[in-house]
């Protein structure tokens, strides 16, 4: 990796260990490990960084791939965020569901009584609230899909090294996040679904009872 290359020649030209510039742009070393064995490549924070500490410019040290870098740093921050905001959707339906399966059970009993028809007002309301986060969330693992289309991210495990900040062409890490949960992350995703659905189910009995 030519950007790896050119972090470690300047390094030993300063006579700077991997911890000491480490120090120097406030990462660890097994940071500057990486880059310079062309793991990961460094954002566009940590190359403004470098530049400075060897006194040279962001071009030196990136050459013709500074603007990719400047890309695929706006594209991993749109993906964060993208990410970030589907979480809190996923989360707002389950925080949700357990109310509204209990407020459904009361006004179930409730229908015709004018006295408890507050149950049918909050059901109604948490309702309209799940309905609201689960089509947001649909919305946003669109844009999501799109975004990763456009970066060529064909799974979780691309999805995953792309946030990483990993390089295509260097090897996959033998981890039981690379060798068993990201490869099948479809299947991982559905069995935590129907868990999740079991104990919000079993909360919401426990809480009619």
């Amino acid at each position: 990796m030519v950007i790896g290359s050119a972090v470690r020649e300047h390094r030993m030209a300063a006579g700077w260990t991997q911890g000491e510039l480490a120090r120097r742009v406030y990462v660890t070393r097994q940071t500057v490990n990486n880059w310079e064995a062309g793991k990961t490549l460094p954002d566009t924070q940590s190359l403004r960084l470098l530049a400075e500490a060897f006194e040279t410019s962001m071009d030196d040290l990136a050459g013709t791939a500074l603007p990719e870098i400047e890309r695929a740093a706006e594209a991993r921050h749109e993906l964060l965020g993208l990410l970030a905001r589907f979480a809190i959707a996923i989360i707002g339906c389950v925080v949700i569901a357990i109310p509204y399966m209990v407020l459904r059970h009361h006004a179930s009993d409730s229908i015709g009584d004018p006295e408890n028809s507050t149950y049918q007002g909050f059901w109604l309301l948490c309702s309209m609230l799940m309905f609201a986060c689960a089509i947001w969330g649909s919305l946003l693992r669109s844009r999501i899909h799109r975004l990763m289309r456009k970066r060529d991210m064909d799974d979780a495990v691309a999805l995953m090294r792309f946030l990483e900040g990993s390089p295509k062409s260097s090897p996959v890490p033998d981890t039981f996040l690379y060798r068993v949960v990201l490869p099948h992350w479809n299947a991982v995703w559905f069995l935590s679904s129907v868990v999740l659905a079991t104990i919000i189910l079993l909360i919401a009995l426990l809480l009619t009872i």
